[in-house]
């Protein structure tokens, strides 16, 4: 996030953007308005109906292009321009990894009590 935020303010790119932003020659994408790519790697696919536990999403790309799902890992291709139902339980928003990109994650560490050195285990 600090990255797209350096990006957005030393050349102006966004970083939450249309998925027609990202593939540009894809002509499908232009409609589509329910789900956004954050920079080049995540793609969202909020639920946006009250009450619902499920939503539709596409996956742009073809069979070269991967999605891995945030929670599952689970990988999928692209759908070409198709809408794919996907569950979406409370408190699940469907988020998706483009294939060949990494990200930087920090993992969560227990902060020590007051007057406690940090051990490393």
């Amino acid at each position: 996030m600090y990255t797209l935020f350096y990006h957005a303010h030393t050349t102006g790119a966004t970083v939450m953007r249309a998925l027609s932003w990202e593939f540009p020659d894809d002509e499908s994408l232009a409609e589509i308005d329910r789900q956004f790519m954050l920079g080049p790697a995540i793609m969202v696919a909020p639920v946006l109906d009250q009450g619902a536990n499920h939503t539709n999403a596409t996956f742009p790309g073809g069979e070269d292009e991967k999605w891995y799902d945030w929670y599952t890992y689970e990988a999928r291709t692209g759908s070409e321009g198709k809408l794919v139902d996907l569950k979406a339980p409370l408190g699940n928003i469907p988020v998706f990894i483009r294939g060949g990109n990494i990200l930087a994650l920090q993992v969560r560490s227990q902060h020590p009590r007051s007057g406690e050195a940090l051990t490393g285990k």
